[in-house]
């Protein structure tokens, strides 16, 4: 207490020192014609509490024949600069007694003198105690706290808020100046609620409002036009998630292919190769009309034999006859030496619609490595995609395909889109191209590997590679619950996820993107986070804030995420209590049994 009135008087003293009229060395003018006022301060004060007034003091040095410094700040406010300048000599801030507008002038003020300690204070202040006034104002204040990175927690606060409903923003009439940093924000954000094919439709009039210059009808672009439209948008295209387009809606984005990557346009049409409700264009070869027509498979397989020196179709990857392409159609070649005899083909999607109109006696899947590893089905195989959203796919039938006992596959993808948004989101920061390849990487099928890769370089990243595998390492039911048991597995390992069901059916995890060690210490990294997934299909994703504590490393606990954030302990006794991560995972902070734990390792990331 007495600490306390002893800085109540310093604080008072020196707000008296500025009053007073005496020893004065600086005058400010502030504000513009016909409201400006003169300030008087002290150099050696403003130069230790403004990095920015200590930058211009040394760009001004005091003059020798007694002339005051004199500086001018034309954009703040007077009485807006007098309630910074009491708080810079007395460390006084009276909010509640403004109001919340001219709270928002006190933080634009704090920026342009780069006063970040009142920064933080006024956004935590505006979060915690100003929420209703934000949202109803939101339209006239969302530009600018997106224009100045320093509001970093106001900028995530608004996302929230948006991602809630996205509409507030997407279906404004302002929305053509939007930012483009709240536009990628929202993209990225988890939180987000909006169907992929809304979300790319709302980025494309985006794009195109940014170039009014450009024609209406895509048909009508020349190459320079693409090009544009590609610069414009390329920080917004690699956060969406085509693959969750139906085909239907895929249909919508081919006009616009020229400004998807290469690569990723490729794997795009591989993956909506078993599509039944692709349109016609008009200048597809007869082979596309034969097959909507309904013809049979020996008629459309003449008309490519007669067309076959005119038709596009002959032209494929390495010029291979169409005739080969036919045999293998009617030898019932599997499906992935079909793929790669056609694969750079631009009527890809095409022929694969003829494969897929004729069944080949058995249904498509997504190209995969090994699919007999999948199901039990003699060559050729060709195997049908589980679509995310199919209702009648039993869980079990997922757990087969990931060989987990506590996730399902559509736990496995959501926990992949996550992580893949991390990497894309640091390279992107890395002002690095992001291979459209590696864009793809974490959509595509997830099956269990059963060969001996025991691969581990964090810098073993190979962006080329287009499939990616769970590979199980331990499993607590089957290799033990014992720390010692988890380390002696997962030491040394990088990208693993860890995934818990508690006793009570929760199923909670984390994912940590360095090795796992032994020698206590807490290992460092910004791209860990822990999850949970609840039974009524909600899930709740928290990633860490405080990265010199992400994860726990010691040889009497297994694995352990923050400090007790989320915890696996002797005796199958966890703790998941939040400290190092945004958010708790759990709705009470008691102890929890595991009942079962699985640990996976991403091969080949």
């Amino acid at each position: 207490m007495a600490d306390n009135k002893l800085l109540l008087n310093l604080s008072h003293n020196l707000r008296e020192v500025l009053e007073d009229d005496e020893y004065y060395d600086i005058t400010i003018e502030v504000g513009n014609d016909p409201y400006i006022k003169i300030f008087r301060a002290h150099m050696v004060i403003l130069h230790y509490r403004s990095p920015y007034l200590r930058r211009t003091f040394s760009t001004n040095k005091r003059k020798n024949d007694g002339t005051l410094t004199h500086i001018k700040f034309p954009n703040i406010l007077p009485e807006i600069f007098q309630i910074i300048l009491r708080y810079i000599y007395g460390g006084v801030l009276p909010l509640d007694e403004c109001d919340t507008s001219d709270i928002i002038k006190i933080l634009i003020a704090a920026n342009e003198l780069k006063l970040q300690e009142l920064i933080i204070l006024l956004q935590s202040f505006l979060i915690e105690n100003k929420s209703e006034w934000m949202k109803q104002n939101f339209s006239n204040i969302y530009r600018m706290i997106f224009e100045n990175n320093s509001f970093s927690e106001l900028q995530k606060y608004c996302t929230d808020l948006i991602s809630e409903d996205p509409v507030k923003i997407f279906e404004s009439p302002n929305f053509s100046s939007t930012p483009e940093k709240l536009l990628v924000a929202l993209i990225q954000n988890d939180k987000l609620q909006m169907s992929e094919i809304k979300l790319w439709d709302y980025v494309l009039k985006w794009g195109l409002s940014q170039n009014p210059e450009l024609p209406s009808d895509p048909t009508n672009f020349s190459k320079e036009d693409f090009n544009t439209l590609k610069n414009r948008l390329q920080r917004c295209i690699q956060f969406i998630d085509f693959y969750d387009l139906t085909s239907e809606e895929f249909y919508k984005v081919i006009p616009y292919k020229k400004i998807i990557p290469k690569e990723l346009y490729k794997d795009l049409l591989t993956h909506f190769l078993n599509s039944n409700n692709k349109k016609s264009e008009p200048n597809e070869p007869n082979i596309v009309k034969d097959i909507e027509n309904n013809k049979s498979k020996s008629n459309v397989i003449e008309n490519i034999k007669e067309n076959k020196e005119t038709n596009p179709v002959s032209n494929i990857v390495e010029n291979k006859p169409v005739a080969k392409i036919v045999e293998d159609i009617k030898e019932n070649k599997p499906i992935t030496n079909i793929v790669e005899d056609i694969k750079k083909n631009e009527l890809e999607r095409n022929i694969f619609e003829f494969i897929e109109e004729n069944k080949l006696e058995q249904p498509i899947i997504e190209v995969i490595e090994e699919p007999s590893k999948i199901r039990n089905k003699p060559e050729p195989y060709i195997i049908k995609e589980i679509e995310e959203n199919s209702p009648n796919e039993d869980d079990n039938y997922y757990k087969k395909v990931i060989d987990s006992k506590i996730i399902t596959y559509r736990h496995a993808k959501l926990i992949l889109k996550w992580i893949n948004k991390i990497y894309m989101k640091n390279m992107n920061n890395m002002n690095n191209t992001i291979t459209s390849t590696y864009t793809s990487y974490f959509s595509k099928w997830i099956y269990t590997d059963t060969t001996n890769n025991t691969t581990n370089n964090p810098n073993s990243m190979n962006i080329t590679h287009t499939t990616h595998k769970l590979k199980l390492l331990l499993r607590g039911t089957r290799d033990g619950f014992a720390p010692q048991r988890f380390h002696n597995v997962c030491d040394n390992r990088f990208h693993t996820i860890v995934v818990i069901k508690t006793h009570n059916n929760e199923i909670i995890g984390g994912y940590n993107p360095v090795s796992w060690k032994s020698d206590v210490s807490y290992s460092i990294t910004k791209d860990s986070f822990i999850f949970s997934f609840k039974g009524d299909g909600n899930h709740i994703l928290s990633r860490v804030v405080c990265d010199a504590y992400a994860t726990y490393n010691v040889n009497w606990y297994g694995p352990s995420f923050g400090v007790s954030d989320l915890s696996l302990r002797e005796g199958n006794m966890g703790v998941c209590r939040q400290n190092s991560y945004e958010k708790p995972i759990r709705g009470t902070t008691d102890d929890f049994y595991a009942t079962e734990y699985e640990v996976f390792q991403i091969v080949g990331i």
